[in-house]
């Protein structure tokens, strides 16, 4: 609340004329850490440690480089392309119990592991864009009827969301993607179980502000 200072200026006919003092700036709000919502160990099942490539996303997409790893290229367009939709950062969590797999594509892993991708954008509306674009080709249309797939509101990730639960299918999976306010959030789980997966987003998602 804005406290109103009332400053006595002159006394007339018994009455003391007042002025409030002007209202106070607003606050500009810090943007949102991308590292702070991404993927933390808490979040997941204790048997999962975390990978070394995570980090920051160009640190990220550097260790890829030099590993020749096979997803190098991919990720490395899809940052190009969502930094031309205004993303300003992004960081990346893995997470997996055979170290192994941490060179493994998404999709190709074989024992428990999840990957975050958090993106901050300019504003809501270029994180909504950058939503609507979808991510490493993943971008079901807004009425697609599809078994294990969720959309919208009934996500409990907000109205710009989908999940895809293929535990039943090989290869076992688990995807979400929602914009939130002015961030992007990607979650890509596999060999977990729904719920372990659902409360990994859950946990992403508390921490946006």
């Amino acid at each position: 609340m804005v406290s109103v200072i009332a400053v006595g200026l002159a006394v007339c006919a018994g009455r003391t004329i007042t002025t409030p003092a002007p209202p106070a700036a607003a606050a500009i709000p810090t943007p949102q850490d991308p590292r702070t919502i991404s993927l933390q160990k808490a979040d997941l099942p204790s048997s999962l440690v975390q990978c070394p490539a995570s980090g920051e996303i160009s640190s990220y997409l550097h260790l890829l480089q030099a590993g020749g790893s096979p997803s190098y290229e991919v990720t490395a367009n899809q940052w190009s392309s969502l930094r031309g939709r205004g993303a300003q950062a992004g960081w990346v969590s893995s997470f997996t119990t055979d170290p192994f797999d941490c060179d493994a594509r998404l999709g190709e892993r074989k024992s428990p592991s999840a990957t975050s991708f958090t993106f901050r954008f300019s504003g809501p509306n270029q994180a909504t864009d950058a939503f609507k674009a979808g991510f490493l080709g993943l971008n079901p249309a807004p009425d697609l009827s599809a078994p294990g797939l969720v959309q919208g509101d009934a996500t409990k990730l907000g109205p710009q969301s989908w999940v895809y639960d293929q535990n039943q299918q090989t290869p076992n999976v688990w995807v979400a993607y929602w914009a939130r306010q002015d961030l992007v959030l990607f979650l890509f789980t596999e060999h977990l179980t729904p719920m372990a997966a659902r409360l990994a987003a859950t946990g992403m998602d508390g921490r946006v502000h």
